[in-house]
């Protein structure tokens, strides 16, 4: 009897998916939110909201998070108060886009870039929002903030 040897589920689906998702938003690791709070990872790791989407293949929403790095390198590097400025100014930003508060959103996004000039993800829910925020209309009926991806 032959046995097939593979990686497959949903685990390993994800994993590719975040790993393709890298180079959309110009990080070099994203984890999803069950590693973000998984013990320890936290307390050991400087993380960044980035994102919230559906994955081709899934339809529940997954959180994204870049891991910018270890907080000992960060605090060693002296980044380690730029790196919680960022992240707590960009989470304010998804904090507004989620609640279509896209002005509000723009406002945080740009204090967002004074940390990280020329950040990717910024550019991201910048357009996004100020799409939203110039279309001067009621959001559609199914709007919502998580993102739809149609590729793999």
């Amino acid at each position: 009897e032959r046995m097939k040897y593979g990686l497959v589920g949903d685990a390993v689906n994800l994993a590719s998916r975040l790993e393709n998702l890298c180079k959309t938003y110009g990080v070099g690791i994203l984890i999803d939110g069950a590693a973000a709070t998984a013990p320890g990872v936290a307390e050991e790791f400087c993380l960044r909201g980035v994102d919230q989407v559906a994955v081709k293949g899934r339809r529940a929403p997954t959180e994204l998070f870049e891991l910018i790095g270890s907080r000992r390198a960060l605090e060693e590097a002296g980044s380690d108060r730029t790196c919680q400025q960022l992240c707590e100014a960009f989470a304010s930003a998804h904090a507004c886009y989620r609640q279509a508060d896209f002005e509000g959103a723009l406002r945080q996004l740009e204090e967002a870039e004074k940390f990280r000039p020329g950040d990717v993800p910024i550019r991201i829910l910048r357009d996004r929002c100020q799409a939203l925020y110039e279309a001067d209309s009621a959001l559609p009926g199914d709007w919502s903030p998580t993102h739809r991806l149609d590729h793999k």
